[in-house]
């Protein structure tokens, strides 16, 4: 399943979508850099590979914010604050002085899924 979402925003980012006419046409130009889509996928990305292990969930909070749904101190997960379908699951470690000072300790690959809603 995991493969499969990231195989996904690889063809929305160079193809638009896995039934366009891009993907039989080999000589068709994509305008890769002005697509909107693939901006917001790139900024997502970018922000994934910038939260690392030690940093707090604070940190975290400034581009993600918690999806819908149950969530747990120790393991939550979060939409891209852009793209409410780009989404991050995050382990924490959980700080006495309270939940935003909660130490990273795992960050999954980004992976599109449909919001969570309460």
């Amino acid at each position: 399943m995991h493969k499969r979402n990231l195989i996904l925003i690889a063809a929305l980012m160079f193809g638009g979508s896995l039934g366009s006419p891009a993907f039989a046409q080999k000589d068709q130009k994509i305008d890769r850099v002005s697509s909107a889509c693939c901006q917001v996928v790139r900024a997502a990305l970018q922000s994934v590979s910038n939260i690392h292990a030690g940093m707090r969930r604070s940190d975290v909070e400034k581009d993600f914010i918690k999806d819908g749904g149950v969530t747990f101190r120790q393991d939550t997960t979060y939409t891209y604050r852009e793209c409410h379908d780009i989404k991050i699951h995050v382990s924490f470690v959980p700080d006495e002085k309270g939940e935003l000072n909660d130490v990273v300790q795992q960050v999954s690959a980004p992976y599109i899924a449909y919001e969570t809603r309460d």
